[in-house]
């Protein structure tokens, strides 16, 4: 099962403000980035999101790693709960745009696939973010980790063809995934 990246896209924020104490809160405008993943092909499928904070002049962080198995990645992505993380890493980063990438299948659904790609990408996103927001499936051993590196194809990323690496490039950098890697194993 082969993989494509789609992103970064562009979540939109608005700020809540508290007039007595004067404090700003800067959180993801859930009815308006509904709007943008509306309009996006990717939004409707099934697979893995990851949810980072661009900054300028810098690569994007990853802070939040998730799938979908029934839902739509654009529905799944939005959903309260994940707002509420998007708001936490905001905080913690202190600037930035929130940006999600989709990794998704054309071929098929396939759940122990998309399962041991989202635990792949936690792996990576939390050697980039030791504070990634992920409390599950943050760790692996050498084993499985190989295991994962042999199965999974991400264009662009892992055992991919050749050809234009598309939304990779920016993904990459953001993952800490610093070039295409094909491996031959066993």
């Amino acid at each position: 099962m082969s993989f494509k990246i789609r992103g970064p896209i562009r979540l939109v924020v608005k700020t809540l403000r508290d007039t007595d104490s004067k404090v700003k809160l800067r959180v993801v405008d859930r009815t308006k980035s509904s709007a943008v993943l509306d309009d996006e092909p990717f939004g409707q499928r099934i697979g893995v999101y990851v949810m980072g904070i661009s900054r300028k002049g810098g690569s994007a962080v990853p802070w939040y790693v998730g799938k979908t198995e029934k839902n739509s990645l654009g529905y799944e992505s939005l959903h309260r709960d994940k707002i509420r993380k998007y708001a936490q890493a905001l905080i913690s980063s202190g600037e930035g745009t929130p940006i999600l990438y989709f990794v998704t299948s054309n071929s098929g659904w396939d759940e122990k696939r998309i399962d041991r790609l989202e635990t792949f990408l936690i792996w990576l996103a939390r050697q980039r973010n030791p504070s990634l927001l992920n409390a599950k499936k943050v760790h692996l051993t050498p084993s499985s980790l190989n295991g994962y590196l042999a199965e999974l194809q991400i264009h662009g990323i892992l055992n991919s063809t050749q050809g234009y690496p598309g939304d990779s490039i920016s993904f990459r950098s953001m993952i800490g995934w610093s070039r295409t890697m094909h491996l031959q194993l066993g």
